[in-house]
């Protein structure tokens, strides 16, 4: 059974009181993309480096949606991966048709024990709202 499948009648039957309590142990899949999906189906709007990690990171909206945008950060690296690779964001960031913010921090990657992921959502939605005035943007 998938995380989002669960109803709260269910969690009771297994023993769980609360559904965080369930959450707490639920395996989520990790968000993985083929190279070839991301350099067709993501826009590069800008890219960051951050002191001590080597490599820049870039911050790509997928363009092929329009009323609910989708914001990946990966790491520059995702270009030497063979097709058969599955690339893994660090950072997804969905926005809902509500104007609602996802952010998904998949912490199971290795760049994710040694930066802050929650500083990448964030200069993700910044890049995010520069490029909506047409730029794009580097940041050191």
């Amino acid at each position: 059974m998938r995380y989002t499948d669960v109803s709260v009648n269910h969690l009771r039957v297994k023993g769980f009181r609360h559904l965080t309590e369930y959450f707490e142990f639920a395996e989520v899949p990790m968000i993985t993309h083929s190279p070839f999906t991301i350099a067709d189906n993501y826009a590069l709007l800008g890219s960051f480096c951050i002191p001590g990690v080597q490599g820049k990171f870039e911050v790509r909206s997928n363009n092929t949606r329009e009323k609910r945008p989708m914001l990946i950060v990966v790491h520059e690296n995702w270009q030497q991966a063979t097709r058969r690779d599955r690339v893994v964001p660090l950072v997804v960031v969905q926005f809902e048709e509500d104007g609602r913010k996802k952010c998904i921090e998949q912490k199971e990657t290795e760049l994710s024990k040694s930066v802050n992921l929650a500083d990448f959502s964030r200069r993700a939605i910044e890049f995010f709202q520069w490029n909506e005035h047409g730029n794009l943007a580097c940041h050191h």
